[in-house]
């Protein structure tokens, strides 16, 4: 027997009540606090479709800092000069600017490729490493896309690059041509082993006149190639939506 004051103890607290009502039915005592742990299936399942879709997300973002150069003269390294002026006067210079010519006059003048500046070199008489970004950090045996935007500056000049990850050269040797006008350099790469990369642009050319160019929305991302594909993420959607009616079904069936 219980005592009027625990009865009502009883009915004003829910879970007590249900320990009460399960005791009387099948004759075993449950603690007043004993909380049965429930699982809900709808949220696990929605929890599987959002990590299904979660790599993709992550999968398309551009894994340089500043590469289109809208924060200014950070988050990268370079063997070329920065005057503090932001006029080139000398080979082996840069400026990042909205406007070549405002650079140099003798530069062409372009808007940058996309965003509101870019890279600005004066070309030095020797190779040097024009841009660089090191503790970059990907995932092992997956391809990766690098590309960048490069234009030369001087109608009637070509300027010869070569991209690099980990210091070895990947792709072809890339040309800006002889037009005043910006082209794309794109190479797929797999990263094998690595687990960390340094990616780096070098110009080949080495002459003092005409070895100008500008360089701009610089990416390196996972290749499309190593992202599911809209259809198959379908199915993914359409199997989880599936398991969950047929849970519910199940459980009211129960009922």
């Amino acid at each position: 027997m219980i005592s009027a004051l625990e009865s009502r103890a009883i009915l004003a607290d829910p879970q007590r009540r249900e320990n009460h009502s399960n005791q009387r039915r099948t004759g075993k005592i449950m603690k007043p606090n004993a909380i049965t742990p429930k699982i809900n299936k709808a949220t696990g399942l929605a929890g599987l479709l959002l990590a299904a879709l979660l790599p993709v997300s992550q999968a398309h973002a551009n894994l340089v800092n500043n590469g289109s150069f809208e924060d200014g003269n950070v988050g990268f390294a370079t063997s070329y000069d920065h005057p503090p002026s932001g006029t080139l006067g000398g080979a082996g210079q840069y400026s990042i600017n909205g406007n070549p010519k405002v650079a140099h006059g003798g530069f062409a003048s372009i808007a940058p490729q996309d965003g509101s500046l870019m890279f600005v070199a004066n070309g030095a008489e020797d190779q040097r490493m024009v841009w660089s970004q090191s503790g970059i950090s990907v995932l092992a045996h997956t391809n990766y896309d690098f590309s960048a935007w490069l234009t030369t500056l001087i109608e009637g000049d070509s300027v010869d690059f070569e991209f690099r990850i980990n210091g070895v050269k990947v792709g072809a040797q890339y040309s800006t041509g002889e037009t005043v006008g910006w082209s794309q350099f794109n190479t797929t790469w797999n990263s094998g082993n690595s687990t960390a990369v340094i990616l780096s642009i070098v110009d080949l050319s080495t002459g003092a006149g005409g070895n100008d160019f500008a360089l701009d929305n610089i990416t390196f991302e996972q290749s499309a190639s190593a992202v599911p594909e809209p259809a198959s993420l379908a199915l993914v959607a359409v199997g989880l939506s599936g398991a969950l009616f047929s849970s519910r079904r199940r459980r009211q069936a129960g009922r």
